[in-house]
């Protein structure tokens, strides 16, 4: 009769263990104390199409700058951006209003006029703007910020939405952070990441239970990327009656205190 109990038991024991497993990302990380390897895929982001700039120009003259720079005036004797050098005299309104990236990926900049700078890094915009300019102004310094950077993540997730990121650097992980996590029902094994860039889309789909995620190309988000978490096909059983969902949690309980049974017999 213990036999019989404990065979039980093991039962519900294996199921926790196979649960747990599909729950947890980067499940071949764990355990481990301490990893270390050299980040290659975050490739820099490059301007595109329907991209928003925020661009402003600085100079030791300040009044020079006034041509070059979009918005209304602003402390120009504050804040110096390099030693020597004076705060742009101009500032954009808001972040919202700057240069829109058209389809061709141009933009209108004063003065020089159609600029093309799709397919280049904010870096490199920077030092072309900075050369372009140079033929007006002497020892001009540009600042060139992607304003509208946003993702998207849909799918078995806490928060499906689209998300405004300040800063030029997130990874999957971090948006379905920002989602709240996938529900139990999201596929961890099969992530979908969406990316439109130069007039052509991709999708590449991530494995987030093996650590090798970490270093696929679509790990690090670009601006305008759609996360889509693909539901297991039982949960649309589930949907049926709400009460259904929580069938998983109940059975990682059961399974638990079943495998505390187990070692009180050991």
């Amino acid at each position: 009769m213990i036999f019989k109990r404990l065979l039980f038991l093991s039962f519900f024991g294996l199921m926790a263990c196979s649960t747990n497993r599909k729950l947890v990302y980067l499940n071949d990380l764990q355990g481990q104390a301490q990893e270390n390897a050299q980040i290659l895929n975050n490739s820099p982001i490059r301007i595109q199409p329907d991209d928003v700039l925020s661009i402003t120009v600085s100079s030791q003259n300040p009044e020079s700058t006034i041509l070059f720079n979009k918005g209304i005036l602003a402390s120009s004797s504050t804040s110096p951006t390099e030693p020597g050098m004076v705060n742009n005299a101009l500032t954009n309104k808001s972040d919202k209003d700057g240069y829109l990236v058209d389809r061709e990926g141009y933009i209108d900049f004063p003065v020089l006029g159609r600029v093309k700078l799709s397919d280049l890094t904010k870096e490199e915009a920077a030092q072309k703007l900075t050369l372009d300019i140079s033929k007006y102004l002497k020892g001009p310094v540009v600042s060139v910020k992607l304003t509208n950077f946003s993702i998207t993540v849909l799918g078995e997730v806490t928060r499906p939405s689209t998300f405004t990121i300040t800063r030029e650097s997130v990874n999957v992980l971090e948006a379905l952070g920002m989602a709240g996590d996938m529900t139990v029902f999201g596929k961890r094994e099969n992530v979908l990441v969406i990316r439109h860039q130069n007039g052509i889309r991709m999708a590449n789909r991530i494995d987030l239970t093996n650590k090798a995620a970490l270093d696929t190309p679509f790990f690090y988000l670009h601006q305008n990327d759609i996360v889509y978490v693909e539901p297991h096909s039982k949960s649309k059983t589930y949907q049926t009656d709400p009460s259904n969902r929580y069938i998983p949690l109940w059975t990682t309980l059961v399974s638990s205190i079943a495998l505390t049974i187990i070692s009180l017999f050991r």
